[in-house]
């Protein structure tokens, strides 16, 4: 596939996008060298410290910062970097990732068109995510919530949106007399119409990986008619019935398919009043991840994610409508 985006890369050699990323990158370097010069300053400060004073607490202290500042810094300026390499690839992707979805879809089907919107400042409104009891444990007046990366859309007949997600907690530590913000989830989480209307909710959860200690599953804990799948996933439903009406054999497979997409991480997928929710944790999507000039293989990853978020609609089998689904 790399192949496939070596001339995307060449015609953009010779934009002036590219021109503006490359000079970021370069002031990124130098800030980068700077942020860890600043941390060996700190450094050797914490240890005058401890040699002439003898002060413990504030040697501690300086050493902490010394670590602190820099990989704070560093972050930033990462993240800053990361944001223009998106703002110049990530749409021609979009295009790309939905002209595939144009291209295989039944030339006889009355589907409506494809399309996606990127908007890399904005993110998921928290009320929509709090109205899912998955997230209902979230709202709270110390939280902080924030994300980037939005895409809304239409494939076939199933509105989506998904957005990178970062939720903490503001905390007050007696013992130091301090506040502290914790990251309490950070994820992607992806919204879609469900196939099938319903009442109730279901929740499953993958057995492995990192998941966040206040997503709620309600209800009663059951087993499917499938053990393989029971090995991977815990089910909790508050209408037994339903649930079994929404998971037959057949969306049982699909969902293993699904951990297959993203078989490391930590999956829930809540099924909620008609509505799907699925949040994948301790992942941060999109991101180039260092400060240097984009590569097919950098390209190709980006378009892999997206084209790999995307596909679930397809994996679920969302655009087929049950009865009264319309």
């Amino acid at each position: 596939m790399e192949n496939k985006f070596d001339s995307y890369v060449e015609e953009l050699k010779s934009s002036k996008e590219w021109l503006d990323l490359d000079s970021l990158r370069k002031k990124t370097l130098k800030l980068y060298v700077f942020s860890w010069f600043l941390g060996v300053v700190l450094f050797i400060l914490a240890f005058v410290i401890l040699i002439f004073s003898f002060d413990l607490i504030s040697f501690l202290g300086c050493l902490v910062v010394s670590v602190a500042i820099p990989l704070m810094l560093v972050r930033k300026y990462l993240k800053e970097f990361s944001a223009k390499y998106k703002g110049i690839v990530v749409p021609k992707l979009i295009s790309d990732v939905i002209t595939e979805f144009d291209s295989n879809a039944d030339a006889d089907s009355n589907q409506k068109k494809n399309k996606c919107q990127y908007y890399p400042t904005e993110k998921i409104n928290f009320n929509l995510l709090a109205s899912f009891p998955l997230f209902e444990k979230y709202p709270h007046k110390k939280t902080i919530y924030d994300g980037e990366d939005l895409f809304k859309g239409t494939i076939g007949e199933t509105h989506f949106q998904f957005s990178d997600l970062v939720i903490k907690r503001n905390r007050d530590l007696i013992v130091v007399d301090q506040d502290f913000d914790f990251t309490i989830f950070r994820g992607l989480v992806f919204i879609a119409d469900f196939h099938k209307d319903f009442d109730g909710t279901t929740t499953i959860r993958t057995r492995k990986g990192k998941q966040y200690s206040l997503l709620k599953a309600l209800g009663s804990r059951i087993t499917t008619i499938s053990l393989q799948f029971d090995q991977m996933f815990t089910v909790h439903t508050t209408d037994e019935i339903t649930a079994r009406y929404l998971l037959p054999a057949n969306m049982l497979e699909r969902i293993m398919a699904l951990r297959s997409i993203f078989p490391n991480k930590g999956i829930a997928i809540c099924l909620h009043k008609g509505k799907l929710i699925i949040s994948i944790h301790k992942h941060d999507f999109f991101e180039i991840g260092k400060a240097s000039m984009p590569r097919s293989r950098n390209i190709v990853q980006t378009y892999t994610e997206i084209s790999a978020i995307l596909e679930m609609i397809d994996v679920l089998n969302l655009n087929l409508r049950i009865w009264n689904k319309k």
